[in-house]
């Protein structure tokens, strides 16, 4: 399957109201596929995560939800030390300060 195909399938899917369980489930199950095929870097583990949950609904497997929870762990470690150099700001931020959009 390639690229186009699955984002097609999406937008597709994405085009359309998102009105029943049946629907949600595709779409994550696409974006799974997307993101396995043509993995982006930095890879949205937040985003993997449901993407796999909604086919796994016990996430026993260390391999999917460690990874996240080393993050968020990291995070909120930052949070308490008042370090935040290494977590990334919200995508508008920037856009904020300079006017710019």
């Amino acid at each position: 399957m390639t690229e186009n195909s699955i984002v097609a399938k999406l937008r597709d899917a994405l085009s359309d109201r998102i009105d029943s369980e049946c629907k949600v489930v595709y779409i994550l199950v696409e974006t799974r596929k997307l993101l396995e095929t043509y993995p982006p870097n930095p890879l949205p583990f937040a985003l993997k995560l449901y993407c796999h949950w909604a086919l796994h609904v016990d996430l026993d497997n260390p391999n999917t939800t460690l990874p996240f929870l080393e993050r968020v762990e990291t995070y909120v470690e930052g949070l308490f030390a008042g370090d935040l150099s290494d977590h990334p700001k919200p995508a508008n931020e920037g856009h904020l300060k300079t006017g710019q959009r």
